[in-house]
């Protein structure tokens, strides 16, 4: 039997990069500065619960592989460029991919997990967006959350999840151990493998798959 945690995420400052500040400033004039700094000390505090959750625990050792959204699949031969893209938003601050270090220096292995190819028309679709947000007068962040729920945002999300639930289901050796840190949006589960089993050691959000609130657009991508 193969086993397989999903724990999902929430992306911090650190992870959204250049979308950070029209993001920021979007939340902001929805619900106050007050509102964006408690979101991150919140988010702060998730992922040092899920850094004490996985610390210590016997399963996670040399043997476990890690997936990771937003890590995509590289030739082979230069998986080094996996280590490269952990390190660099490690030093940035992102605490998803500072635990992942951390897990790397336990020797788990790291697998390439998503299409490039959809990564890429995300960050498209996801830069139009902000620009039509950006540039509206009202409702911005009802705007938002709309767009985020737009036909072509949930194709995508759809394409994205049976990519990474298919690439799992074929890297994930027999009687092997995995995590999959995934965005609380997605629903990997579906596509995976029916040998696969899987369990939440963090609990499952309540929300998962489903639309996407203005509240929780800017933190599932």
């Amino acid at each position: 039997m193969r086993n397989l945690w999903i724990i999902p995420i929430v992306h911090s400052a650190a992870d959204l990069g250049k979308l950070e500040p029209d993001i920021s400033r979007i939340k902001a004039e929805a619900s106050g500065d007050s509102a964006v700094r408690n979101s991150r000390k919140a988010i702060e505090q998730f992922w040092a619960d899920v850094d004490q959750r996985l610390e210590g625990d016997s399963r996670v050792n040399e043997e476990t592989m890690i997936f990771q959204d937003a890590l995509p699949v590289v030739p082979e031969g230069q998986e080094a460029l996996l280590l490269k893209i952990v390190n660099e938003m490690a030093t940035h601050g992102s605490q998803n991919h500072q635990l992942l270090k951390k897990l790397l220096g336990l020797g788990a292995q790291l697998v390439g997990t998503e299409s490039a190819e959809y990564l890429v028309e995300e960050y498209r679709l996801i830069r139009e967006i902000m620009a039509a947000s950006v540039n509206a007068d009202t409702q911005l962040t009802a705007d938002l959350a709309r767009e985020m729920n737009s036909e072509a945002m949930v194709a995508l999300l759809e394409k994205r999840d049976r990519f990474i639930g298919e690439r799992i289901s074929s890297q994930l050796g027999e009687d092997r151990f995995g995590i999959l840190f995934i965005g609380i949006a997605h629903a990997v589960e579906r596509f995976l493998a029916e040998d696969i089993q899987v369990e939440y050691p963090i609990g499952r959000p309540n929300r998962f798959g489903e639309s996407i609130s203005s509240n929780e657009a800017a933190n599932v991508l």
